[in-house]
């Protein structure tokens, strides 16, 4: 190979290195929080126990003056307690004729997570009643914190239905 080849194809290799994104230490340890708070809520939502262990969750994970974007989110920890103690006990109540619904005790499947900064961005996917079909498909969450001191400090979401007007396929792999 010649001199200036080479050089170019060495050059190619390092370019290529540093495009690829690496999480900081302080991000992955962003990530680490946000995946503990999601997997410490389906742990109790699969017991059926959300109403007896919420608030040492919230405590454990949540800021004291914690930002919630959800319309019509209750602000807090405080607010966040009673939003959830605020929910019927047991199991919900039968969904009314045609209303898709979530089987809460069963956790949402991953699909993505990324960091930048203080900022975490959760996709998970959780399947849904098809009123249309009598089945089941996904629906795409995502969710994103702001992390402060160690604590989810500001949280913004959103759910998607997976057909959208497109025939239902899973979000790419990323490989």
């Amino acid at each position: 190979m010649l001199p200036e080849s080479l050089a170019l194809l060495m050059l190619a290799m390092l370019l290529m290195g540093v495009a690829q994104a690496h999480n900081t230490p302080q991000e992955e340890a962003n990530k680490k929080l946000v995946r503990d708070f999601y997997n410490a809520l389906d742990d109790v939502q699969a017991e059926g126990k959300i109403r007896e262990k919420i608030e040492g969750i919230i405590e454990k994970y949540i800021a004291v003056d914690y930002i919630q974007h959800q319309e019509g989110g209750k602000q807090g920890r405080a607010g966040m307690l009673e939003t959830v103690r605020s929910q019927p006990a047991g199991p919900p109540p039968p969904p009314a004729t045609g209303t898709p619904t979530f089987n809460m005790r069963q956790p949402g499947k991953l699909v993505a997570i990324m960091a930048e900064g203080d900022r975490v961005i959760q996709v998970t996917s959780r399947e849904r009643t098809d009123p249309a079909t009598g089945g089941t498909k996904p629906t795409y969450i995502w969710n994103m914190f702001r992390i402060e001191k160690g604590m989810l400090a500001e949280h913004w979401d959103s759910a998607m239905p997976s057909n959208m007007g497109q025939p239902a396929a899973p979000p790419p792999s990323g490989k």
